[in-house]
């Protein structure tokens, strides 16, 4: 049976991050999950790197027809040069990280 996962994937620096958004059993299910969760946070900035993809299953997969990430997401990473933690978004969550970090960067 064919199955539709709805993918979000940009670059950010050198990698690449992808998110699962959820396996469907038709691409209207995968295409709806998308209109779901395009303008929450994460997701909004990045609109244009959304995906569908098709694949080939002989068994049902164990979670179909879930959107995960439905509240979106922050993305955090570090900055090898100046050797911090960044954040674009959620500042008040890095306290909990102070101990690895020089200073924070916004």
């Amino acid at each position: 049976m064919f199955y539709y996962k709805a993918i979000h994937k940009y670059q950010l620096d050198k990698n690449f991050e992808i998110k699962e958004i959820g396996v469907f059993d038709s691409q209207k299910k995968a295409a709806e999950s998308i209109e779901n969760v395009k303008n929450k946070p994460g997701f909004a900035e990045y609109r244009g790197y959304f995906f569908i993809t098709k694949f080939f299953k002989l068994f049902k997969p164990a979670l179909l027809n879930n959107i995960y990430w439905i509240d979106g997401f922050d993305t955090y990473y570090f900055n090898r040069k100046s050797n911090q933690i960044c954040s674009d978004k959620e500042q008040e969550i890095m306290k909990y990280f102070s101990f690895l970090l020089i200073k924070i960067c916004v």
